[in-house]
């Protein structure tokens, strides 16, 4: 039996935001922790997948790489046993095996584990021996989205020497969806390393940068801009609406300021975005979802300019449903360190129980 991306309908369950095609009919599952999970009865499942690698440039710090994405691919029926493999999609269209096994009925997870920015991953066809099966039902009784930068992608956690690697990176090892897993909830991550709550403009190079107040409305623009489109679908708020928005942004923000001499002007305008976003946020999102506005762990200048737009938006607004809150920060001496000074898996680990407290706390968890 065989499906297109277009015919899955109703034989997969979509994980985080992700975007089919209507001009190539390819399923995009882009940002970190999105992905499909699918059930079917047989022996064999096998994808045909496509890929966009990142050219990534960066003559200030000498780089120049291809970058390709990195998915993992688990059997949901073996809880606990890891994945079943880890491929790099090298190619923009390839046939991979994602089981093999004896006959029976088995459910297989396809999750992206890098980052959007360095390389997108598509479904364009599913294929087994046997036959799609409805999945199962799953209802959460909570869905969280982390919003945020490198930390939240989980930037080198499986690594301990400088560089990226997109192998090296996995999104499920990361704070959020650690957090997720611990609270049985439903997670989606919308999250870019090196991103700010607005566009940077002291970067050298063409002035086509985008903050995450550009991009959080839309389903996935930086697919969408990468084939070469100016307009952007919308993402729907209201099909799922999350409980909690995460929002772990600052750090990257800081060296802009830095790079401006630590100047009022810099700070202002800072503050003047982030306030700005989580009234995006608020509006997009409607009057319940809770917003937790947090800072951490690798920087925290920020953090008291972030309590204070929160708590000026809370007298302007009246809104009750916004907190701030902060991350521990690394221990290196206990957690290590993962690539380029960022949260090792250890440190994610802690991260991942404390935001976990944090939304039991602003949620009323048991």
């Amino acid at each position: 039996m065989k499906l297109s991306a277009k015919e899955l309908g109703s034989f997969a369950r979509l994980h985080g935001r992700t975007l089919l095609d209507p001009n190539s009919e390819i399923l995009w599952f882009n940002w970190s922790c999105s992905g499909f999970t699918v059930r079917f009865r047989g022996k064999t499942l096998r994808a045909r997948l496509s890929s966009i690698a990142n050219h990534m440039v960066m003559p200030i710090f000498q780089i120049d790489t291809m970058e390709y994405p990195c998915i993992g691919i688990r059997d949901e029926s073996q809880p606990g046993e890891g994945y079943l493999s880890r491929p790099l999609l090298e190619e923009r269209d390839a046939a991979y095996t994602l089981f093999d096994g004896a006959e029976g009925e088995h459910t297989i997870s396809v999750i992206k584990l890098s980052e959007n920015s360095r390389g997108k991953s598509g479904l364009m066809e599913l294929e087994t021996d046997g036959e799609f099966l409805p999945p199962e039902e799953v209802k959460p009784s909570l869905y969280i989205e982390v919003v945020g930068d490198s930390i939240s992608c989980g930037y080198g956690n499986e690594s301990t020497e400088p560089g990226f690697r997109t192998q090296e990176e996995n999104g499920e090892r990361a704070y959020g969806a650690l957090a997720a897993k611990e609270l049985k909830a439903d997670y989606s991550c919308i999250a870019v390393s090196g991103c700010s709550v607005a566009a940077p403009t002291w970067l050298p190079g063409p002035d086509d940068s985008m903050g995450m107040e550009d991009m959080y409305r839309y389903t996935d623009c930086l697919l969408e801009k990468e084939l070469g489109r100016s307009e952007y679908t919308l993402w729907d708020f209201k099909a799922k609406p999350v409980d909690a928005v995460v929002i772990n942004l600052g750090t990257n923000d800081a060296t802009e300021i830095k790079m401006k001499g630590f100047s009022k002007e810099s700070i202002d305008r800072f503050e003047r975005h982030y306030e700005a976003f989580i009234e995006s946020v608020r509006a997009l999102n409607g009057p319940d979802t809770l917003i937790l506005c947090t800072l951490g762990s690798m920087d925290y200048y920020l953090y008291d300019n972030i309590k204070t737009v929160v708590n000026n938006y809370i007298r302007r607004t009246g809104d009750s449903r916004i907190k701030c809150r902060k991350f521990g920060g690394i221990i290196p001496f206990t957690e290590g360190i993962g690539a380029d000074t960022h949260p090792s898996a250890a440190t994610h680990v802690r991260m991942g129980h404390e935001l976990a407290q944090m939304l039991r706390d602003c949620l009323g968890l048991e």
